[in-house]
């Protein structure tokens, strides 16, 4: 039986900021202790509706940001790009800047090619993928 107080649509996304961020900036923007999260995590492995909920958020919470990713990767590209072409290439705080964002989007590109890889199984349809997801492997440990 749920407790009086549990609101499990607030926890369910206090568990995703917690993901997103930290345990304690979680419990900051939710307006509860730090130990609130981390019981709200536990329960996440004895309440199958809670955690089928929280799995829906955080579904929905990664989408957005998944959708959002690939147009603000090709604007920072093309400013890139524009800052280079017009900037005067004999002042070193523009070339450092510069090179600080080449190293930038080359980590970018490795770490896309990285996620792909890892992913990839998931996207299987018959579900054959290797990596745990679950309740007991979304919690965040900070």
């Amino acid at each position: 039986m749920a407790a009086p107080n549990f609101n499990a649509e607030k926890a369910a996304m206090a568990l995703v900021d917690a993901l997103l961020t930290t345990d304690i900036a979680a419990a900051e923007k939710w307006e509860v202790s730090r130990r609130t999260i981390l019981n709200w995590r536990k329960r996440l492995d004895t309440d199958p509706e809670f955690s089928r909920l929280f799995q829906e958020k955080r579904a929905a919470v990664e989408k957005e940001w998944a959708d959002e990713l690939p147009a603000a990767i090709r604007a920072s590209v093309d400013f890139i790009k524009r800052s280079a072409q017009s900037t005067n290439v004999s002042d070193p705080d523009m070339l450092h800047s510069m090179a600080g964002a080449l190293k930038i989007l080359t980590e970018t590109a490795a770490m896309r090619q990285l996620l792909d890889a890892r992913l990839a199984p998931q996207a299987r349809p018959n579900g054959t993928g290797d990596r745990k997801v679950g309740p007991s492997g979304s919690g965040s440990e900070r």
